[in-house]
C-alpha cells in the first residue's frame, strides 16, 4: 500500500514541472506556404535563469524549387519591444542534390538552429511568430513547418 501511495505523489510531482519543450506546428496538406502563414507560438516562461535552443523542423518534397529559405522570426518579449531577425538556411547543393537524404517518400526533413544559449530576460507570455522570407508569396513543395522551444 506504500508503494501505491508514493507513486501517486510521484505522478503529482512530475505532472506540475514546467516542460522540457514547446511546440508549434503548421501542416500544409495542400503543400503550399504562403508568407501569411506565419506559426506563432507563445510560451510562458518562468524560469530566466534556464538556457534554450529553438529550432525549426521542416518538411518539403521535390516540388520546393529553391536552393535555400529565408525565414522571418520575430520575437516579443512580455510587456517589451519586439526584435527580429531574418536568416538564411541553404537546402540543396550548387548542382541541385538536397543536402539531407531524401526518405523513402521523397520527402526532405531539415532541422535548423534558429537561436542556441537563448536565455529569457523577463518571466511570462513570450510571442515568437515564424514566416518564409522569399521573393515569391507561395512556395510549392512545403509539408510541415515546426518550432521547438527546447531547454538545453
Amino acid at each position: 500500500m506504500k508503494w501505491v501511495g508514493f507513486l501517486v505523489l510521484y505522478i503529482l510531482a512530475f505532472s506540475a514541472c514546467t516542460p522540457e519543450a514547446w511546440k508549434g506546428e503548421i501542416e500544409h496538406p495542400d503543400q503550399i506556404w504562403t508568407y501569411a502563414d506565419s506559426l506563432v507560438i507563445q510560451p510562458e516562461i518562468s524560469d530566466t535563469q534556464q538556457v534554450y535552443a529553438v529550432w525549426l523542423d521542416l518538411q518539403v518534397n521535390a516540388k520546393f524549387q529553391y536552393r535555400n529559405l529565408f525565414v522571418h522570426q520575430l520575437i516579443i518579449p512580455p510587456g517589451d519591444s519586439a526584435f527580429q531577425n531574418i536568416q538564411e538556411f541553404t537546402l540543396q547543393a550548387e548542382d541541385g542534390t538536397w543536402l539531407v537524404e531524401p526518405n523513402w517518400l521523397g520527402n526532405v526533413r531539415f532541422q535548423v538552429p534558429l537561436l542556441q544559449g537563448f536565455k529569457f530576460q523577463t518571466p511570462g507570455v513570450w510571442t515568437f511568430s515564424i514566416a518564409q522570407f522569399m521573393r515569391k508569396d507561395t512556395l510549392l513543395g512545403v509539408e510541415r513547418v515546426r518550432w521547438y522551444l527546447k531547454k538545453e
